[in-house]
């Protein structure tokens, strides 16, 4: 599924779902791809991942939070990694005449000589507020909630 506008997009694929009979059971791993499109120097800057895990119960509540989000046109849906430098998303309306946006970030830790580094792909994209509906379907049937 891909979120996109005429300056970023993301997209996300189902990889692989966790297997029964391991700890792992319902959690989805996903690949995401961003691209942003510079505003001032340079060209697009894109980033990906393809080993980020989402917890089911993470999951789950992300997709509640999406189904009351198109409900009351209020608030925001958020999703984290099990890593949460790996991935966050976040849809929320943006004022009071219910429009719509998604924003968060794609990155990688890793072990940097003295610390922790990360790289970081950033996205903001405007969602046309008459096709959340169709956005929430998109992610239920990328992977359904219990």
């Amino acid at each position: 599924m891909v979120i996109r506008d005429e300056t970023s997009s993301v997209e996300i694929t189902l990889r692989e779902t966790g297997a029964i009979q391991t700890p792992a059971v319902g959690d989805l791993r996903i690949e995401v791809a961003v691209t942003a499109v510079a505003t001032v120097v340079g060209g697009p800057f894109t980033g990906r991942n393809d080993t980020v895990w989402i917890r089911r119960d993470e999951w789950a509540g992300f997709l509640r939070e999406l189904r009351e989000l198109e409900r009351i046109r209020r608030g925001k849906a958020h999703l984290s990694a099990m890593s949460p430098a790996e991935f966050q998303l976040t849809i929320f309306i943006t004022d009071r005449a219910g429009h719509v946006a998604a924003e968060g970030w794609v990155g990688r830790e890793y072990a940097g000589r003295l610390a922790a580094a990360h790289d970081r792909a950033c996205f903001y994209v405007q969602i046309e507020p008459s096709t959340l509906a169709q956005l929430i379907r998109e992610f239920e049937a990328l992977a359904p909630a219990d």
